[in-house]
């Protein structure tokens, strides 16, 4: 009995040993997997960037959405999703995250070393608004309490006040500018950041980032103030805080904006920033080498040596009509030939100053009162849209 009891002993201890040696060999397998991931997405690598907003929109297949990842040879995926105006309700009706998570699973799988970039809006609120993290729904009431005041920082306007100036059209007043200095606004937007990390996204692009230091810069009159240096510690905290949630998780995460060179001041540190040509620049289909040429040195001044990712930009709470954005201009003012030019032109532009150009592939709003909507419905830009047609021309641009 004796040397039975020994011999199951022995066994157990023998299976015991290979048990945890395969779970070595699993765990070792799966931290080298990420480690060669990681090493495989660097951002200064990127040869070809697109805009694609958003995957979960419906408008395509995810098979149809990794056709277009392939056949482009896209390295970075911009905006694939973006947390703006309207979606508080859509995340507190839908399960946005895990369809989120699906797709980004989806297309790593197809295409592994891929960066997805999500995004969201730091500028403003819904009035009622949704905590995707907390899965906790805030009330107006509560959302008022974060809202931008002025006054409060010396400067002479009300909260109201300021509201009021800042709504452009009625449907503006269904959000709230928030206050970047307010703490339970830092906690929120951070929410807003994990729930798009828990999902998978790589890097994150948080629009209108420096808008509060801009604001209390024009309220100053162009003069330093030191509201506007608060503004901007608060907006380098936030950035931080993403990125230790984001190691927490064993993940790195990438985070850019839209590159400010005007204030005198400290610029956070970041790890891309995105610039935009004019309307003007696509309205006569010409860039001013000169402004492009102090745009550049000024963004290296203040960032340092960082990846430069251009776009034709849109806005949606400040410009509401076509004529006064890029993307309005681009693809209402311009013909199908025409768009196909400033795309070679814009290319071959940037390549030679050394910056990234967004292939306008899919999303981007083309302004309230465009006319030419792609697939005769949508207030977005698609490249496949018989409306644009563009896509056949991008696609022979990255080949080179």
């Amino acid at each position: 009995m004796r040397k039975i009891n020994q011999k199951i002993l022995l066994v157990a201890i023998v299976i015991s040993v290979l048990a945890l040696g395969l779970l070595w060999i699993y765990f070792n397998q799966s931290r080298e997997t990420l480690k060669k991931r990681a090493e495989a997405m660097k951002l200064s690598e990127v040869k070809v960037a697109i805009l694609y907003g958003v995957v979960i929109d419906k408008m395509r297949s995810i098979d149809d959405i990794n056709t277009i990842l392939k056949e482009l040879r896209a390295d970075l995926l911009f905006l694939g999703y973006f947390r703006w105006r309207g979606m508080a309700t859509v995340e507190r009706q839908t399960d946005v995250y895990g369809l989120l998570k699906k797709y980004i699973q989806q297309i790593k799988e197809e295409n592994p070393n891929l960066i997805f970039v999500g995004g969201l809006a730091a500028q403003e609120l819904n009035r009622i608004e949704y905590d995707p993290y907390h899965k906790r729904m805030i009330p107006e009431e509560e959302v008022w309490q974060m809202a931008l005041n002025p006054q409060k920082y010396g400067f002479n306007m009300t909260g109201i006040e300021f509201h009021k100036n800042y709504w452009r059209v009625p449907e503006d007043e269904n959000y709230i500018f928030p206050d970047i200095l307010n703490p339970k606004f830092q906690d929120l937007i951070l929410s807003f950041a994990k729930a798009q990390i828990d999902a998978g996204v790589d890097a994150l692009w948080l629009d209108g980032l420096f808008w509060q230091a801009e604001v209390f810069y024009r309220l100053a009159g162009g003069r330093e103030h030191k509201a506007i240096g608060e503004a901007l510690k608060a907006a380098e905290k936030i950035v931080l805080k993403i990125k230790e949630y984001a190691e927490s998780k064993g993940r790195k995460i990438w985070i850019g904006s839209d590159a400010q060179i005007d204030l005198p001041y400290r610029m956070p540190k970041l790890d891309f920033v995105t610039v935009s040509p004019s309307v003007a620049e696509i309205r006569e289909k010409r860039l001013d080498e000169d402004r492009w040429t102090r745009m550049i040195s000024k963004i290296k001044e203040k960032y340092g040596e960082i990846p430069i990712f251009a776009l034709i930009e849109w806005s949606y709470p400040a410009a509401p009509f076509a004529r006064d954005i890029p993307l309005g201009v681009f693809s209402q003012q311009l013909n199908k030939e025409e768009q196909r030019e400033l795309i070679r032109s814009l290319d071959e532009f940037f390549k030679e100053k050394g910056i990234i150009f967004i292939y306008p592939v899919h999303g981007g709003f083309i302004g309230r009162d465009a006319v030419k909507l792609a697939f005769s419905k949508y207030y977005k830009y698609d490249a496949l849209a018989p409306e644009f047609q563009t896509y056949e021309q991008i696609k022979e641009l990255v080949k080179k």
